[in-house]
């Protein structure tokens, strides 16, 4: 009989004995005191790429009335987006981009829509109250934006609308396994979310 992990809590099962078993453990990391500023400071030195109030700054000197759009993963995904998207919304502002040029918007992919008390709870109150925000759409072709063939299997691609005609695009999320994707987070916030 062995054990894993499941949820809140382990589950058990019988592994025969002609099974080929291999157990892989993760890494180990040190534990973030206050993720409230651990997000801050990474917001404000990233690795490999300018600050996002530069890159704002870029968006707003092509076009006064720029946009940005900060996709986030719904409930199912265990992303503290209450703590990573308020430095977010203050490096937008910060480069020009007031919130009522930003939307955050859940990445829902085919999953329900969120209610109002989950968007507030994966947000929390500040960001609902602050900016727009909004579910993607996984049924409604009408808020889709056809991004052609995408390399390198020409795969047709669609993404909301609103994602693609924004200047300015930062995703959420957190790298696991997905049974379909390969991995969460990054790109399938938007290429599977959105």
């Amino acid at each position: 009989m062995r054990r894993v992990p499941y949820g809140e809590g382990e589950i058990e099962f019988v592994v025969g004995l002609w099974f080929d078993v291999d157990t892989v453990s993760s890494g180990t990391a040190e534990p973030v005191d206050d993720l409230a500023a651990a997000a801050r400071d990474a917001v404000a030195h990233p690795h490999g790429s300018v600050r996002l109030r530069d890159l704002a700054r870029e968006a707003v000197a092509r076009s006064a009335n720029a946009t940005a759009v900060i996709a986030v993963t719904d409930l199912t995904r265990a992303c503290p987006d209450a703590e990573l998207v308020p430095p977010l919304l203050d490096e937008l502002s910060a480069g020009g981009i007031p919130a009522g040029r930003i939307t955050v918007i859940v990445a829902v992919g085919l999953h329900r829509a969120t209610t109002e008390a989950e968007k507030r709870e994966k947000l929390g109150d500040g960001v609902v109250e602050r900016v727009r925000v909004v579910d993607s759409d996984g049924i409604d072709p009408s808020k889709w934006a056809d991004l052609g063939s995408i390399p390198p299997y020409g795969v047709p691609g669609f993404t909301q609308r609103i994602v693609k005609d924004a200047d300015v695009v930062v995703a959420t999320g957190i790298v696991e396994p997905h049974q379909y994707a390969g991995w969460s987070g990054g790109r399938k916030t938007i290429a599977i979310g959105c």
